[in-house]
């Protein structure tokens, strides 16, 4: 049976247990259903449709006359179909854009502001990743004498991220080398990624070989900065009634702690703006197949870009952690646009 063929009963039937098992997290027996639909359904004709539901694989029971809780199917149903009141998140923008301007004005600064925001709305877990960038530019280069045998360089990439290196050469470099080095550079990344650092040429002087083995530096320490993202909440998701007999708890941690969360969704291809809802099974990693997580990108198409998410138990308030998701995910494409 496909979801479509649903008939209008068991659509509302299953939107019940959706609902009201997402808001209590225990079994929804048929005399709620009976009570939601203003006792105009007989007892025994739900219970027959909620067979028809079981059979099916959109809910679940122990026995015939217990009550039910949704499948991932279930879930999916609900998601794809069901439609829904939901708070407006607009209502929230004040507080989201304070919290965000009260973080640390720099990308990872507002990244973990944008995790712990997700985080304290939902009660569940948030996530953030570091925008990347498509191309890694510099922005501007700098030398910075201090004197003839120590400076600092200082690379401005894009995204605000700035890179700093104390320098000490073991000959004496004039000011006019410092100056005539840094033009240089500057010419080559207007036009050029850093990537392409290896083919600009230098001479033979032990200042210049070694400017360009710091830019090296500088661009392997920002790939592996920005590689990463920040997970929040921990202790939200794990004060849910699923994890209350202790079941998946460890693994859900070491997830998180060893940075396997966050790889997982860095490895997520989603273009900014796009919302991505994944439940139970369609989980790739067993320890989040009990789960489900509602994903965003955010920041500009083959430019710059991360994703945001709230993870939570299946038993999840959807719609709404899709507005909220997607209504953050406009507000960290705007501060992206403003840097």
């Amino acid at each position: 049976m496909t979801n479509l063929s649903l008939s209008a009963r068991r659509k509302d039937i299953l939107k019940t247990i959706v609902e009201e098992y997402t808001n209590f997290a225990i079994p929804v027996p048929s005399s709620i259903i009976k009570h939601r639909n203003g006792d105009l359904i007989s007892s025994a004709t739900i219970r027959s449709e909620m067979s028809v539901l079981e059979d099916s694989g959109y809910i679940i029971r122990k026995h015939s006359s217990a009550g039910c809780l949704p499948t991932a199917k279930g879930y999916r149903f609900y998601v794809e179909f069901a439609s829904t009141n939901v708070p407006s998140v607009a209502d929230l923008d004040i507080t989201i854009r304070g919290l965000m301007k009260d973080s640390d004005q720099h990308v990872e600064g507002w990244t973990r502001a944008g995790a712990e925001i997700l985080s304290n709305l939902s009660g569940n877990l948030g996530l953030a990743t570091v925008p990347t960038v498509a191309s890694l530019r510099v922005r501007n280069f700098h030398l910075v004498y201090l004197n003839v045998n120590l400076f600092v360089m200082v690379l401005v990439f894009d995204a605000a991220y700035v890179y700093k290196e104390l320098i000490s050469l073991p000959d004496p470099v004039t000011i006019e080398d410092i100056d005539d080095l840094v033009s240089r550079l500057n010419v080559f990344f207007a036009s050029s990624p850093i990537n392409d650092i290896d083919s600009f040429l230098v001479n033979e002087s032990i200042f210049e070989q070694q400017i360009l083995q710091s830019i090296n530096r500088a661009k392997s320490h920002h790939y592996r900065m920005f590689n990463n993202g920040f997970a929040e909440g921990l202790r939200y998701l794990l004060a849910q009634p699923e994890f209350s007999n202790g079941s998946n708890i460890i693994a859900l941690v070491e997830a998180v702690e060893s940075g396997r969360l966050l790889q997982m969704i860095s490895g997520i291809n989603l273009i900014p703006g796009e919302i991505k809802v994944i439940i139970g099974d369609e989980n790739n990693d067993d320890t989040f197949k009990p789960m489900g997580m509602v994903l965003a990108g955010y920041g500009f198409p083959e430019t710059i870009s991360g994703i945001i998410g709230i993870i939570g138990p299946m038993r999840m308030h959807y719609h709404a952690t899709m507005s909220m998701v997607a209504y953050l995910s406009s507000v960290m494409s705007e501060l992206i646009y403003e840097l």
